[in-house]
């Protein structure tokens, strides 16, 4: 009777095991900034001090100067390239920021669906949005594309 309870036990916990998946790599920049690419059909390049990463969103180049850390996630830290090219949300230290066509209407909410900033573009470059926010998730609309964000 007791190896049969230690077997029920072990068996639980076998199928209560799971592998973390990992779909976004990160990069982190000295300015504390974040930025996340899929990891699924990822393609880094390096040439002199510049770092080149390809995936489905689109390319980007980091100076390798800029870059603090890589890391694997399972959410996304920030989005790049979630339109085409044309926006850029950025996470940094309790804040987000956003690059987009001037005009586009922005919004932060947090999971609670709770609207934290309703904001227009008003001039071209990246301009914050939203500061002093707590550790955890939100939800950043930016025209008509919406992503999930997380701040550390």
């Amino acid at each position: 009777m007791k190896r049969i309870s230690i077997l029920a036990a072990f068996l639980l916990l076998a199928v209560g095991a799971k592998a973390q998946t990992y779909s976004y790599l990160t990069f982190q920049q000295t300015d504390g900034t974040q930025k996340s690419l899929t990891a699924n059909g990822l393609k880094i390049t390096f040439s002199g001090n510049t770092l080149t990463a390809t995936s489905a969103e689109g390319t980007t180049t980091l100076p390798l100067t800029d870059l603090t850390k890589m890391f694997f996630a399972s959410e996304v830290s920030g989005v790049l390239n979630p339109t085409g090219g044309q926006t850029l949300v950025t996470i940094g230290e309790g804040s987000i920021s956003v690059s987009a066509p001037v005009g586009t209407t922005i919004r932060v909410y947090t999971t609670g669906g709770r609207l934290l900033t309703n904001f227009r573009k008003r001039w071209s470059g990246t301009e914050e949005i939203c500061s002093g926010l707590e550790r955890g998730l939100y939800f950043v609309s930016v025209g008509s594309v919406t992503s999930k964000v997380y701040i550390r």
